[in-house]
């Protein structure tokens, strides 16, 4: 799991789609069963969880971006990539302001001359500078 500075989480982990039981290849419950309700496969997001039922408990939520299969001699896994899913549902809706330093200037100076915001609708509102 990295939690880079700029907010943006990502999360990758393999999975063992089979395991070996005394030589012979069986399919992993936690991808393949639904009878524990864990299907990895149908899934879309992932919860990791620090400290579980602590006072120090810490919670990351995550988006599953990427899923592929890799096989190594006979071991066949499940690579999944994730990303932290308070940046994709923020990206998902969208935002009609640029948020580079000109834009933001040019902004910030039409409401410190003029003390009125305009709406995205072309409304204004009137917010005096302090």
């Amino acid at each position: 799991m990295t939690l880079n500075i700029d907010g943006t989480e990502k999360f990758t982990f393999s999975i063992p789609m089979y395991y070996n039981v005394n030589g012979e290849l069986v399919e992993n419950p936690n991808w393949y069963s639904t009878r524990n309700g864990n299907i990895i496969k149908g899934l879309r997001k992932v919860k990791v969880i620090f400290n579980k039922w602590t006072t120090d408990e810490k919670v990351f939520e995550f988006l599953i971006m990427n899923v592929k299969e890799n096989h190594e001699e006979d071991i066949l896994t499940c690579e999944i990539e994730c990303d932290g899913m308070f940046f994709q549902e923020l990206g998902k809706r969208g935002y009609k302001i640029n948020l580079s330093q000109a834009n933001f200037e040019i902004k910030y100076n039409e409401w410190a001359d003029t003390g009125v915001w305009h709406k995205k609708d072309g409304t204004e509102v009137n917010t005096e500078p302090i």
